[in-house]
C-alpha cells in the first residue's frame, strides 16, 4: 500500500485494513516513524529506497513540501501511461479543496513557499493519469492537452492569493 501523506485523514482506516490484509506499507520517508507507530511492531513497511532496489515497483516517490504531513507522490508506468498518485498536492481547485487549503495556510503561513517548491517538481512530469487523494466529480483521471499544465498553474495563482 503506498501511503502518499501521514495526515489523520489519510490514515484513519490503516490500522484495521493492515490487520485485515497484512500488505505491506510504503510510508513517506518524512513519516515513517508515524506509521510505525500506528501499525505496531508486525507492521510491513517497506521504505520507498527499499521499494525502488526490489523492482517490484515500477515506478520512483516524489518527496513533496508544503501543508500536510510526509506528502509523497509516486510516479509510474500502468499500460504504457503514465500515472501519479499525488495525494493532495496538487489540488484540482474545488471549492471544498480551495477552503481546506485556505484554513491550513492560515495555520502555517511558511508551507506555502513549500507548496509552491512541489508545485514546481511536479512541473518537470508530464502525467497521462493523475490520481488525487481525493477525487472530483467526473470519474474521469485523464489528463487532456494542457489539463496538467492547467491546474499546476491555477495551483500557484491560488497560493500567491492566500499567502
Amino acid at each position: 500500500m503506498l501511503l502518499t501523506s501521514c495526515e489523520s485523514e489519510a490514515t484513519s482506516g490503516l490500522k484495521d485494513l493492515f490487520a485485515f490484509t497484512k500488505c505491506k506499507v510504503v510510508p513517506p520517508k518524512l513519516g515513517a516513524h508515524l506509521i510505525a507507530k500506528i501499525l505496531g511492531q508486525k507492521a510491513l513497511l517497506v521504505t520507498e529506497d527499499e521499494l525502488q532496489r526490489s523492482g517490484s515497483f515500477p515506478g520512483r516517490a516524489i518527496p513533496l513540501r508544503g501543508p500536510g504531513a510526509a506528502a509523497t507522490a509516486y510516479w509510474f508506468e500502468w499500460h504504457g501511461k503514465n500515472v501519479l498518485a499525488a495525494g493532495r498536492i496538487p489540488i484540482r481547485g474545488t471549492v471544498d479543496e480551495g477552503n481546506q487549503m485556505m484554513r491550513i495556510f492560515a495555520q502555517r503561513r511558511d508551507g506555502s513557499a513549500d507548496f509552491l517548491q512541489s508545485i514546481h517538481e511536479l512541473k518537470r512530469l508530464r502525467p497521462d493519469i493523475w490520481l488525487p487523494a481525493v477525487p472530483e466529480s467526473s470519474p474521469n483521471a485523464y489528463l487532456y492537452g494542457n489539463d496538467w499544465g492547467d491546474i499546476l498553474s491555477m495551483n500557484e495563482e491560488f497560493v500567491r492569493q492566500v499567502a
